[in-house]
């Protein structure tokens, strides 16, 4: 009888570290949707910046071929002055109209990718500033579950010191078999009775083992869950 007390007792103070340790298993899994977005927030970044070296690099290549026009065009200009035939002089002229149209084209289209990237690095500089505030809110959550965790580590500590004096108090056999059945059913091994059920599967129990749970002479089992039965009396 004092072993079934003693082992309800160690089962009641296993719960609270259970619990305790549930709940430390429940930090990391509130911080995934911080981390989730902080890292949808840097895909988007990777994606924006990649964006604008595009845009970057066509205005870049615009600019190496207008560059090379603006080279073509002077050299068709001094060209005016040697040419003697009038059909040659003619085709030149024709030739430099034709590149200064290409090139105030590829100065408009310089232009419009110009507006387009400040446009891109404004929306950049606010996509950054997002993710900073997302790894802020990050930072303070896991230093939050830090000194949650510390604290419940303290608790847990506390809690395994009063379980360890009363584990002293009970027979090695009782205790043994308990640690295993608490092992094979989720941590609850003992259970009280609640009502002619049991607390554990809450299957009703026949009137016999019912009874011989209150008598609290010898230990008894749910037939069903084999769970350790004990009786708590009001």
């Amino acid at each position: 009888m004092e072993d079934l007390k003693l082992l309800a007792q160690i089962q009641a103070l296993d719960s609270q570290i259970d619990e305790r340790e549930e709940k430390k298993r429940e930090f990391p899994r509130r911080l995934i949707p911080l981390k989730e977005g902080a890292e949808r927030i840097d895909q988007e970044l990777r994606e924006a910046k990649g964006e604008l070296e595009d845009l970057q690099k066509k205005r870049r290549h615009e600019e190496r071929e207008l560059e090379a026009r603006e080279i073509e065009l002077k050299k068709y200009q001094r060209q005016l002055y040697e040419v003697k035939d009038n059909k040659a002089y003619a085709a030149l002229e024709e030739e430099i109209a034709l590149t200064k149209e290409k090139n105030e084209a590829a100065e408009e289209e310089i232009l419009k990718f110009l507006e387009i990237e400040e446009g891109r690095i404004k929306g950049i500089k606010e996509i950054e500033e997002d993710l900073r505030e997302e790894k802020r809110k990050l930072s303070r959550e896991e230093e939050k579950a830090k000194q949650e965790t510390e604290i419940l580590d303290q608790e847990i500590a506390k809690i395994n010191i009063t379980r360890q004096e009363i584990a002293k108090r009970v027979s090695p056999s009782p205790l043994s078999r308990y640690e295993k059945l608490r092992r094979g059913k989720g941590g609850l091994a003992i259970v009280p009775l609640e009502g002619s059920s049991c607390g554990g599967c809450h299957m009703n129990l026949p009137p016999q083992i019912v009874s011989e749970v209150k008598k609290g002479k010898r230990f008894v089992v749910c037939e069903n869950c084999n769970r350790i039965l004990y009786w708590e009396e009001g």
